[in-house]
């Protein structure tokens, strides 16, 4: 899991800027250190300004669950992978360890 949560941190911070976003909210989970240094090197690098983040748990933003949500709909396929085709804009997937 953390090989594809720090993909896909790469990944956001290779396309997203703070003109699109001015706050990234983070699950707060145990690769939180990871994430850091994976954030400040993409601030540094960043052509743009990149948002700002925060590590928050599920109480603090209930919002969180919608990603799990979307990712347990769009992995399930059928109606639901087609229903949220319409509103994702890229999907990241790891490869298998």
């Amino acid at each position: 899991m953390l090989k594809a949560r720090l993909g896909t941190l790469k990944a956001l911070s290779e396309e997203i800027s703070a003109d699109e976003c001015n706050l990234m909210v983070l699950e707060n989970i145990s690769s939180d250190l990871a994430d850091r240094r994976l954030l400040r090197e993409a601030v540094k690098t960043s052509p743009g300004s990149f948002p700002e983040f925060r590590h928050l748990t599920y109480s603090q933003e209930p919002l969180l669950q919608l990603a799990d949500i979307a990712a347990w709909s769009y992995g399930r396929g059928g109606t639901w992978q087609h229903e949220l085709e319409q509103v994702i804009r890229t999907v990241i997937s790891a490869e298998p360890s």
